[in-house]
């Protein structure tokens, strides 16, 4: 309505100035027809969307269209439902006085001034009528569909952009997928075909995206296809395929990482290699991995020792002690973290001693493997060499002898204000684990 030259709008209540579908209210059987016909229609087109989006489409805005288009047939068929229930509970020819708009006499012959009702629009109920309807039309559909909505919600939407010819789409859907979320969803047939699908991509990093996702989602029946990619001729999906076998957790992988290690020379496979030796834990890796503590790539010499200690690999135990005694700084840092997980019988009186006696307290950097869902693993951490002589005498005293009898040099240590904070504070943390046993 224009007043003043200016437009008013406001919320029509009224349901005879509605306007909608009135050629479907010209008579009682057309409107059943309807009513029978655009009921049919919502529950066949939910059908259809349920097994279009949650299986064929490949297109996430196309579903958001189609998803958008059957809640319309929703508010329709159930707008149409609500017609008939006042066309059939609504006194005083309702259908024709308020739909239609006709002027009809409500009960001809008789005196009904008082009977307030056949006079009366029923706003109110048909609009909670159309509301009633509507929910139940929308959880009945859902409930006939295995609550499809949901299933959306929950993966299909991943699925989806699985399908997709798009790459950002297919690795961004793996590597939610990946993720602990979807823990519970991983044996999910549908899941499972769809990532092993993109191990046969010819994208790498796609496929180093499968690879991965294959392995952190346990899938023990594609073992040998892991082992292939082993000897893909892209290091990225080579390191990530080492990477899977070892959260696999399959030991029959642990003979064929040694081999991949041995033969491998590039950085980015050798230090997949010793991420998943790491992950398997197996002490028979440990010699093949005591080598690359030799080798002249950073990355993969951290992840060396890093790897030793995973294992637990005791033999390398003297050679470590000599490193660190005649190393480099890198190569000490690497030995003592290493150290820290095997440490010797004789260890908690020589670092007491080296804690003491040692001149140049070298930082050590911190140094961790962010896994492809963004999960950092420590290789190294950050601290002086006296934070980590720390570690090494508790775990020998743990591993070799009783603590408690000790716990007067570490409060020796954590009280001495001459200390700087970080090696006071490490000796504090380790008080508190020997008073909590």
């Amino acid at each position: 309505m224009a007043e003043g030259g200016k437009y008013k709008f406001q919320l029509i209540t009224n349901v005879s100035e509605f306007g909608l579908f009135q050629g479907l209210a010209k008579t009682r059987l057309r409107l059943v027809i309807a009513a029978v016909l655009a009921t049919g229609a919502w529950y066949g087109a939910t059908f259809w969307v349920a097994g279009f989006v949650n299986g064929r489409s490949t297109s996430v805005e196309l579903n958001v269209v189609v998803i958008a288009a059957s809640m319309l047939l929703l508010l329709a068929s159930s707008y149409i439902g609500a017609m008939l229930f006042g066309d059939l509970f609504f006194p005083g020819r309702w259908r024709e006085r308020v739909l239609l708009g006709r002027k009809v006499d409500t009960n001809p012959g008789a005196d009904d001034s008082l009977d307030v009702a056949r006079h009366q629009n029923f706003n109110l109920q048909f609009l909670i009528a159309v509301a009633v309807i509507i929910a139940g039309n929308y959880y009945g559909a859902n409930l006939v569909t295995g609550d499809y909505m949901d299933e959306y919600h929950d993966v299909g939407f991943l699925l989806t952009r699985l399908r997709s010819d798009v790459a950002t789409d297919k690795t961004a859907a793996l590597a939610e997928l990946s993720t602990p979320l979807y823990r519970g969803r991983w044996q999910d047939a549908r899941v499972k075909s769809a990532i092993v699908a993109e191990l046969d991509n010819p994208d790498h990093d796609i496929r180093g995206w499968a690879v991965y996702a294959v392995g952190a989602a346990g899938y023990e029946d594609h073992y040998d296809r892991l082992i292939a990619e082993l000897d893909a001729d892209n290091d990225e999906t080579s390191g990530y395929a080492a990477e899977a076998l070892g959260k696999l957790g399959d030991k029959r992988a642990v003979d064929a990482l040694v081999g991949f290690l041995a033969k491998s020379t590039a950085p980015r496979r050798q230090v997949g290699a010793l991420r998943g030796l790491a992950q398997l834990k197996d002490p028979k890796a440990g010699p093949a991995i005591q080598k690359c503590t030799a080798s002249a790539d950073a990355e993969v010499q951290a992840h060396a020792f890093w790897a030793l200690g995973q294992v637990e690999f005791h033999p390398a135990h003297d050679d470590l002690i000599a490193l660190y005694e005649t190393g480099s700084a890198k190569e000490k840092c690497g030995a003592l973290e290493a150290l820290k997980y095997i440490p010797g019988k004789g260890d908690a009186e020589r670092f007491k001693k080296e804690f003491v006696l040692v001149k140049d307290d070298h930082q050590c950097p911190w140094i961790h493997w962010e896994d492809r869902d963004e999960v950092k693993t420590p290789v190294m951490y950050k601290g002086h060499y006296r934070t980590k002589f720390l570690k090494i005498v508790a775990n020998s005293l743990v591993r070799h002898g009783k603590i408690y009898p000790e716990r007067d040099w570490f409060v020796l240590v954590a009280s001495d204000k001459d200390r700087p904070y970080e090696t006071r504070k490490q000796a504090d943390d380790i008080i508190s684990l020997i008073d909590a046993k």
